[in-house]
């Protein structure tokens, strides 16, 4: 027959393993929940690098507007969505009056 000090430590080996066991349902509890959080962080880097290069080509579509402006001011271009010369009187730099010029 055990005697009651052996049925203590029977005890407190059962006792001890099933603390283990619940350190490790922690654990991975644990484990899930920062995988989880590592997982949200990586959506959200991902989203701000896809704005990010939204807006790089929002800029270069600007970007590449203004170039073509400067070159048809540079080709003197003088219309491009309106209608041709209706008659409109421009005063030019050195004070005379013209019609359909260019101004700069």
């Amino acid at each position: 027959m055990l005697s009651l000090l052996q049925l203590l430590r029977l005890l407190l080996v059962f006792l001890l393993q099933l603390l283990r066991l619940l350190l490790v349902l922690l654990l991975h509890l644990l484990l899930l929940c920062v995988i989880r959080l590592l997982f949200i962080q990586l959506h959200v880097l991902l989203v701000l690098l896809l704005l990010e290069f939204v807006s790089f080509l929002l800029l270069l579509r600007d970007l590449l507007f203004l170039l073509l402006l400067v070159l048809l001011v540079q080709l003197r271009v003088a219309r491009i969505w309106s209608a041709p010369c209706q008659g409109r009187k421009v005063v030019r730099m050195d004070g005379r009056a013209g019609s359909c010029g260019v101004v700069l």
